[in-house]
């Protein structure tokens, strides 16, 4: 179990840069992953190793779900004079329910935009094991084509995780997983 020091308090403060969260504080890192479920990426550097590209250091950067996500749940506060604007569109309130819809059960939730999708979904730690799905926030009334279903299905396949498209569906979100069973 990780242990904190004892001064640590929450709220913390925290940087917005373009509006992105910027995390400096070992302690609130440790704190926002392995108490709060709040996966982050470290986005630095080791000064004596500045171009490896293998491991990234401090600072700690949030995505825009898991800065409101932290925001709402008194984890995080801003400093004086920051403003924050997540979210401003329907998609991003869509975006930020489905986040926090999985958060809710449990799981641990990165970008997933190297695979197509808006989140990568894994039940435990990241470090620890791989995402089961990768999460594609869409809008209830958006139409997509046969061929992306197909595309996104047959990443799912290729990288072994299911595919899921997420929307609102009368103020409750929906998952519906896609599947490719192509012929071998």
């Amino acid at each position: 179990d990780i242990i904190l020091p004892q001064q640590f308090k929450t709220p913390f403060e925290v940087d917005i840069v373009s509006n992105r969260c910027i995390i400096y504080d070992p302690d609130a890192i440790f704190y926002c992953r392995f108490k709060q479920r709040i996966n982050g990426q470290l986005i630095g550097c080791f000064s004596s190793l500045p171009f490896q590209t293998c491991y990234n250091s401090l600072p700690f950067t949030l995505m825009q779900e898991e800065t409101f996500f932290a925001l709402k749940n008194q984890i995080i506060k801003l400093k004086d004079n920051v403003i924050f604007d997540f979210p401003q569109t329907d998609f991003e309130k869509i975006k930020y329910q489905v986040y926090e819809e999985l958060w809710n059960k449990g799981y641990w939730i990165s970008c997933g935009l190297k695979f197509g999708g808006h989140y990568l979904v894994y039940p435990d730690d990241p470090n620890n094991c791989h995402a089961d799905f990768i999460v594609k926030v869409v809008e209830n009334n958006q139409k997509l084509s046969a061929f992306e279903l197909i595309t996104h299905a047959r990443v799912g396949v290729n990288v072994k995780k299911s595919f899921v498209l997420a929307t609102l569906n009368q103020s409750k979100v929906t998952f519906i997983a896609i599947d490719w069973q192509g012929i071998t």
